[in-house]
């Protein structure tokens, strides 16, 4: 059904959002992927002498933006799979809304480390160890968080959900047969 039904307008809305969020200029071209145009403040050595750079652009497959889209669905599953109440509306409210802001983050998150990684492209001698945090904060920002918060907010915003899910992982109880043991031991 996402994929279907609510992909585009999903990724509508987040465009819409991501423009009110970010000082980055966003447009689609003709095959549906999304180009970016960061400002940038950066003045690098060329052949032909020093290149002040104001902005970047780049270009994001729309394939690589719908993964932005996925964490609203998993989210609204996971809590309509848990025994709802009318009352408990309010909590797909707010938890739509935490989503939301979550996706619009994660968007930014991964389109400024990119601009920071053009940027880097042009200073080769800058730290390794920057580098190798940038890509690992990539790969949590597209890999691991947009699978990871649906299910942690889920489990935030619905008692109901936090229940069950805690009453299924308790500790197993006590057989009565082991009780009697340690009673009969315990009068001896």
């Amino acid at each position: 059904m996402w994929w279907f039904a609510l992909r585009t307008p999903l990724l509508a809305a987040l465009r819409v959002l991501e423009e009110v969020a970010t000082p980055a200029a966003i447009s689609v071209n003709e095959s549906g992927d999304w180009d970016f145009r960061m400002p940038v403040n950066d003045i690098h050595q060329e052949p032909t002498g020093l290149v002040r750079v104001n902005h970047v652009e780049f270009t994001m497959p729309r394939s690589d933006v719908t993964l932005f889209t996925f964490s609203l669905p998993v989210f609204w599953a996971m809590l309509l799979a848990a025994p709802f109440r009318r009352s408990q509306l309010h909590q797909l409210l707010w938890g739509t809304l935490a989503m939301t802001v979550v996706e619009v983050l994660l968007l930014f998150s991964a389109v400024e480390l990119s601009t920071q990684a053009m940027v880097a492209h042009w200073h080769p001698a800058d730290d390794v160890w920057w580098k190798w945090w940038r890509q690992f904060a990539l790969y949590l920002v597209t890999g691991v968080v947009p699978f990871f918060a649906p299910v942690f907010l889920a489990i935030a915003f619905s008692r109901e959900l936090r229940v069950m899910i805690l009453q299924f992982a308790g500790p197993a109880k006590k057989r009565p047969l082991r009780r009697a043991k340690h009673r009969a031991a315990a009068k001896a």
